[in-house]
């Protein structure tokens, strides 16, 4: 008796409706134990009514035995209440269980309907090993021309005593039917009758004077790819349950991937109830065997925030390292777009530039994820440096708005790691263009944009060091990255080169020419006289008329007023280096001889 929750009477539950207001009857924890223990009474007192009864109740409340045995009686010619539609049912949710029986019985009562899916059904009781399915699965077999599977169940019926199949594995052995031919085989299964039945006895006549010989095991050819196909097919039909069992006969008989399958099965409960721990056990066993799937499975469960395993950036990364060791290529785009995103660091800044080296690496191997996302960062940088460089070099007129608006977008596409956005940066804070001027800024950029391979930032760099621009002026400095660029084709290089090397000799000139003159201050002319003459060897022109006026007054040397005058007209004439000098009003003159005469 249950009670029934709409119209609260006590009924009897028979086909779980109320027989007085026709609702479903639900029955409770303690209705369900009080049925098992009323079935373990009937069950005693061998009363089959009362027994009937509790079964029903519990194959209602979804008992696996229950299922079977209430579904069998539906089955059975002989009942009264035959309902075989029902009797599936009952059948199916015992099967989803892995009831053996079940799954037989099932296949043979749909595969009035469905050919095919009483088939599957019969092949997947014969993995559960259903002594009863044997003798079908050996027909079955042998119908659709597997003769070697047919005899291994075959074979495995005649184990069990069943007569039919002990006659056709003589059969078989006598005629090679799947087998080895062999009467001595054959006459071994004819040996466990006493008396063989009808359908030996002409075998077992002219096989009277054959020695018996035990034959070897028979065992099913190529078993995994038969459960991998056989798993194929439980997906295609929906049927979780039997997907997951034969998922994990094929791990535990380490057929290629599956170990992985089970752990991702297990991890989102699908044929069985889900088991985060358990799923974690299996698939670190399976990545530890080299199972990229189930690496890449847990890099992805580990950047789920409400995922099985918890949230973490690092375990992923890590568990997407050891997929790509396995082969598993997708992980790459994986991998790129964490740092794409900003994931990999507490403050959410991305790494642009690591995300597109990893992309570059997936797209090498074929990653379609990591080719599409690389191209799509390409495509809108290169938009971005475009937009920015046209701008920037543009021959018209330019407003504030738009020179910031350039500046941005050069900005951006240095951030997303354009290689010549540096060099273009550069020259908006050398020239204050769309942002504050900066020497500093401008000389950091040139030096980054040389580092990344940017050739043309040789003379920018050289520029700088000559003028001193964002950085201390360094001869040695300026005239290395000069001869750099003018290595590579940039004309203005050689012509800053020679303006250097000007300024250098202009400047040591300068100083032997101020050494010349302590010297005659100090009366040393001689060797006043002979600095002099060599700093007009290099063409320095007060150095000249200098040198003029010593002759003219005969100071270190022979006095000569025609070379005195030689050397007025040559430093008056000058040189292009130095340029000319001309002692207007001889003021210049007129101080010499003051100190002159101070000697």
């Amino acid at each position: 008796m249950v009670l029934c929750n709409s119209c609260r009477h006590d009924v009897d539950f028979n086909g779980g409706i109320c027989p007085i207001c026709g609702a479903t009857l639900h029955p409770t924890e303690d209705e369900i134990a009080s049925a098992r223990e009323a079935l373990s009474l009937a069950i005693y007192k061998k009363n089959q009514p009362k027994a009937l009864t509790a079964r029903e109740l519990l194959a209602y409340a979804g008992d696996t035995e229950s299922e079977r045995e209430y579904a069998s009686f539906l089955e059975r010619t002989d009942s009264s209440r035959r309902d075989l539609d029902l009797a599936m049912k009952f059948y199916f949710s015992a099967a989803k269980k892995n009831d053996p029986f079940s799954a037989y019985r099932y296949s043979r009562l749909v595969g009035r309907t469905s050919e095919a899916a009483g088939a599957f059904f019969l092949k997947f009781s014969g993995v559960l090993e259903c002594v009863n399915a044997y003798p079908d699965l050996a027909e079955y077999f042998e119908s659709v021309g597997e003769d070697e599977i047919s005899a291994y169940y075959c074979s495995l019926a005649a184990a069990a005593d069943d007569v039919p199949s002990i006659v056709s594995m003589a059969k078989r052995y006598e005629g090679g039917i799947g087998v080895p031919q062999s009467e001595a085989h054959a006459k071994w299964y004819l040996d466990k009758f006493k008396l063989p039945p009808l359908s030996a006895i002409k075998l077992a006549h002219r096989l009277r004077s054959v020695k018996s010989e035990l034959p070897d095991e028979i065992t099913f050819p190529d078993y995994d790819e038969y459960l991998n196909s056989l798993a194929v097919e439980a997906q295609a039909y929906g049927f979780d349950t039997a997907y997951y069992k034969i998922i994990s006969i094929l791990a535990d008989r380490s057929y290629l991937d599956t170990q992985a399958t089970l752990g991702i099965l297990t991890a989102e409960g699908v044929g069985t109830d889900a088991d985060p721990k358990e799923a974690l056990g299996i698939l670190m066993t399976a990545v530890m065997n080299g199972s990229g799937r189930a690496a890449l499975y847990l890099g992805d469960a580990y950047l789920k925030e409400d995922g099985l395993f918890g949230y973490d950036v690092e375990r992923a990364l890590y568990y997407y390292e050891l997929a790509v060791k396995a082969g598993a290529y997708s992980a790459y785009g994986r991998v790129g777009n964490i740092y794409y995103s900003g994931a990999h660091s507490e403050s959410g800044v991305p790494d642009i530039a690591l995300a597109l080296a990893i992309f570059e690496e997936g797209a090498k191997v074929g990653d379609k994820d990591s080719i599409t996302r690389r191209d799509e960062i390409l495509a809108y940088r290169d938009e971005l440096y475009t937009r920015g460089v046209g701008t920037l070099e543009s021959a018209e007129a330019v407003t504030q708005s738009q020179a910031r608006e350039a500046f941005k977008s050069l900005v951006i596409a240095h951030f997303y790691g354009h290689p010549s956005a540096p060099r273009a940066l550069a020259k908006c804070y050398a020239y204050g263009f769309g942002t504050k001027r900066s020497p500093r800024d401008a000389f950091r950029l040139f030096s980054e944009a040389y580092g990344k391979g940017d050739s043309a930032a040789a003379y920018s760099l050289g520029l700088c060091y000559a003028k001193g621009f964002g950085v201390q002026f360094s001869y040695r400095d300026a005239v290395r990255y000069l001869k750099i660029a003018l290595e590579g084709g940039t004309v203005e290089a050689g012509n800053l080169l020679y303006e250097l090397n000007i300024r250098r000799r202009s400047k040591a000139v300068r100083g032997l020419f101020a050494t010349a003159c302590e010297l005659i201050y100090m009366k040393k002319f001689t060797e006043a006289h002979r600095i002099l003459a060599a700093c007009m060897n290099i063409g320095y022109p007060k150095s000249i008329y200098t040198l003029g006026l010593m002759y003219e007054f005969g100071l270190g040397c022979e006095c000569s007023r025609k070379r005195a005058s030689e050397l007025y007209d040559k430093a008056r004439i000058g040189s292009a280096a130095y340029g000319s000098y001309v002692d207007d009003g001889a003021k210049y003159k007129s101080k010499f001889l003051k100190i002159i005469k101070r000697i």
